[in-house]
């Protein structure tokens, strides 16, 4: 097994040079940025409809008339759910699935990345993919939710609709089952939604968890939403469902030695902050915890991502490594991506 060469940082000065190999190919990380906590620039958004700034909408809108002339009437009747023809719909919300932990980080360590974005590989389609509303969609209440995913080892799949200061709006688990010969299936969903008193609209996430069969997030995918009290709604699609957070390297089921692993690959419309990255073993246990850099591309291409565990095992150990993007605006995860490596001392 190859021994990949560790990343030295120097905080006083942040900064790092190495030379990284990946599968026998050197790859010169020489570009030095500064890691920031701006989120990276979503897409354009209809000017007619909704600001020209490419981020997200302005958080909580204040009402200028009365509540009664321009809120919509309350709704008391429990969120429902309409599933697909293979989609078993769970009667009432239920104990969530998972509460991914938050982390609060301060990074301050540079990371040395290519001078210039390296070719595209061919990345494929990301596994949960949701077909409706896209990105940025305005949507009032009730709304129609489309996705098409492989359902996890006991055919759940989790779907949380969060309010711009983090709480639950709504949520859905179900069983999802899959035709023969595939391991995905769409399910359809109506989700309904009561915003903050004395707003129009405000920030929302729509996001879909599947666990692997030791309880570990293994997909993890979301699209930010305007959620509108009243006016008209404006349904975005998707453009492109290539994978947002591709890991190139450690390929899936790799085995690894000698105390460091290093992490690379391809990065789309996830913001320019640090990425998470930690080794979870099979009974929850954080083997590793750190930061990868990340040097974003132009609106709908794929920059690059970076970055190196130190870990330590007595003997061989199965893990998921677990990369996980931040929202920029609303508390949590906003996007994840895993794989499969053993651990070797």
């Amino acid at each position: 097994m190859q021994h990949h060469p560790r990343l030295a940082y120097n905080p006083m000065n942040c900064n790092v040079r190495k030379q990284l190999t990946t599968r026998g190919l050197a790859l010169p990380l020489t570009l030095v940025f500064f890691l920031t906590a701006c989120g990276a620039p979503g897409p354009t958004v209809t000017p007619s409809s909704a600001p020209t700034t490419p981020d997200f909408v302005a958080t909580g809108v204040s009402l200028t008339q009365t509540a009664s002339a321009q809120s919509s009437p309350t709704h008391t009747e429990s969120p429902t759910f309409t599933p697909s023809p293979s989609a078993t719909a769970t009667p009432e919300i239920p104990t969530p699935l998972v509460s991914p932990p938050l982390l609060t980080l301060d990074p301050t360590t540079i990371a040395e990345l290519p001078p210039t974005p390296l070719p595209n590989p061919d990345i494929p389609d990301a596994p949960i993919r949701i077909l409706r509303p896209g990105n940025l969609s305005r949507v009032i209440s009730p709304f129609k939710f489309v996705l098409d995913v492989p359902p996890g080892p006991d055919g759940k799949v989790q779907v949380d609709l969060l309010g711009e200061d983090g709480r639950l709006l709504a949520r859905k688990v179900f069983t999802l089952a899959t035709p023969p010969g595939s391991d995905r299936n769409i399910a359809v969903l109506d989700f309904d939604f009561e915003i903050r008193p004395g707003i129009v609209a405000e920030a929302g996430r729509i996001e879909v968890i599947v666990l692997d069969v030791f309880g570990r997030i293994q997909y993890m995918a979301s699209h930010d939403l305007i959620l509108l009290s009243t006016g008209r709604a404006e349904i975005r699609f998707p453009v492109t469902q290539s994978e947002r957070l591709y890991i190139e390297q450690p390929a899936n089921l790799d085995s690894v030695s000698g105390g460091t692993l290093l992490i690379s690959g391809r990065i789309r419309d996830l913001g320019d902050q640090p990425l998470v990255i930690e080794l979870i073993a099979e009974d929850g246990r954080i083997i590793a915890t750190g930061l990868a850099a990340v040097q974003p591309a132009p609106t709908g291409e794929h920059g690059i991502f970076v970055g190196e565990l130190v870990y330590s095992v007595d003997e061989p150990t199965p893990v998921r490594l677990t990369i996980r993007a931040r929202g920029a605006r609303i508390p949590g995860n906003s996007y994840i991506s895993t794989l499969l490596v053993l651990l070797n001392p």
